[in-house]
């Protein structure tokens, strides 16, 4: 009996693999998966997190991250003209830098999100997870920004 439980569990773990469940928002009713808007990713982009931003302002960017179908695979920490000591912004890259610079020269826009944080963050925090990673999104990053609260969400437009 044992053994057929085990298996009817394994069979149905499999099935749920298999089919994916459609992407539900917990913060953002209006959400749209990115099924939806097939390739166009920056209509995608734009319509849940720019005309939606106000779902994720004040809140902490792991919601956005959440909802968010599109791999962070790099990100650029924002400088700020009056303060080196601290960093207000981050741009979340889509595709590594050196394929978004390629893309930018060739008149292909990849999609970036612009993040203004409600609280400029330190620099030596952010300059240490940049050394350690060299700016490659990952569970560090993931950690740490996503407990950083959002002001702001912006998209750059060319």
């Amino acid at each position: 009996m044992n053994k057929k439980i085990i298996f009817l569990s394994v069979v149905l773990f499999s099935c749920r693999t298999i089919v994916p469940a459609s992407h539900k928002s917990i913060v953002n009713p209006n959400y749209v998966s990115l099924k939806k808007f097939k390739v166009d990713t920056l209509q995608y982009v734009k319509k849940n997190f720019i005309e939606g931003k106000e779902k994720y302002s004040n809140k902490e960017l792991k919601y956005l991250l959440s909802d968010l179908e599109i791999p962070v695979k790099e990100y650029i920490p924002g400088n700020s003209n009056d303060n080196m000591f601290i960093s207000p912004t981050m741009t979340l890259l889509f595709h590594e830098f050196n394929e978004v610079a390629k893309r930018s020269d060739e008149g292909l826009h990849p999609v970036r999100i612009i993040i203004n944080w409600k609280n400029p963050l330190p620099s030596k925090d952010i300059d240490s997870l940049r050394t350690k990673n060299w700016r490659k999104w990952t569970k560090d990053e993931a950690d740490y920004f996503g407990k950083q609260i959002v002001q702001d969400i912006m998209v750059v437009n060319f």
